[in-house]
């Protein structure tokens, strides 16, 4: 498996979408800003409401969605994207729950676009 270091497709700002047939996909990559931006524009157009720059002070997940307390106001939702990292408050509580109460260092990160993208 080597490194396909030849560019497909559109590039740039991510025009219009386009068929794209590759030799393998191992090591394809997509631009993350463009591949977020499409998927939250998408989002938005079908009725979804991003709350950026909002303080969340909780997630109580169920069978059905999940209710997240934010500052002025809870809301019910089916999805719900932590986009904080692994030093968000999410992600220290699947630590804790995954470590009996310990909150480990992080050994890595894995960033994951693609797979979200639907």
């Amino acid at each position: 498996a080597g490194f396909n270091d030849k560019e497909y497709g559109a590039s740039g700002s991510g025009g219009h979408l386009q068929e794209v047939w590759l030799p393998s996909v191992l090591n394809v990559g997509v631009r993350p800003d463009v591949a977020v931006s499409r998927a939250r524009r998408r989002f938005e157009e079908n009725g979804g409401i991003v709350k950026e720059h909002t303080p969340c002070n909780g997630v109580v997940v169920g069978e059905k969605g999940a209710q997240v307390t934010l500052d002025n106001e809870v809301i019910t939702t089916r999805l719900v994207v932590d986009a904080m990292g692994n030093a968000s408050p999410i992600a220290r509580q699947c630590r804790r729950e995954a470590n009996e109460g310990e909150d480990p260092r992080p050994s890595g990160i894995c960033c994951v676009v693609g797979t979200s993208m639907g």
